[in-house]
Formats: structure tokens, sequence, C-alpha cells
């Protein structure tokens, strides 16, 4: 097996709760732990089945960045870790 480390390529979804104001959202940033970098912000769509709403955050982020390629997804408990492939 190879493995080829790409700096920044990782991003990471997590679930952000109702509160008062607000309803359900996914915040989508990169997943290098870095406090102070993009990030986005998009509603829960109530339509889309659980998993595919990590899936449209983690699009939707990849193509704020102008990020390109395959991606998969593993879980970290209820959060989400997308790893570009190529």
């Amino acid at each position: 097996m190879t493995i080829k480390f790409v700096g920044g390529a990782t991003i990471f979804v997590k679930v952000l709760p109702i509160t008062n104001t607000r309803g359900k959202r996914l915040k989508a940033r990169m997943g290098n732990g870095n406090c102070r970098q993009p990030s986005i912000t998009i509603p829960w769509d109530y339509e889309t089945e659980y998993k595919e709403n990590f899936a449209v955050a983690a699009k939707k982020f990849a193509e704020k960045l102008k990020w390109e390629g395959d991606m998969v997804g593993s879980w970290m408990g209820d959060d989400a870790l997308f790893i570009f492939t190529n």
C-alpha cells in the first residue's frame, strides 16, 4: 500500500445543534485542526438522508476552495471526515 500525504486535503464536518434562534446545521472546515481557517455552515436538509447531508456539506466546502477530485468519508463519533483519494 502506498500512502500519499497532501496538506489540507481533508474536510471535517460536524453537526451544530439547534439553538433558540437557529435550526440544526452542519459546519465544514479543513481537517487540519487549525482554528483560523475557512469554513462554511449550511442548514440541515430534513428531506435528505443523514449521511448525505454530511457529503453535501463536504462537497460545497470543496467547491468553495476550488478543490477537485474524488472523496471518501468516514465517521468520527457523530462527525465525519472526508479525504481526497486523488
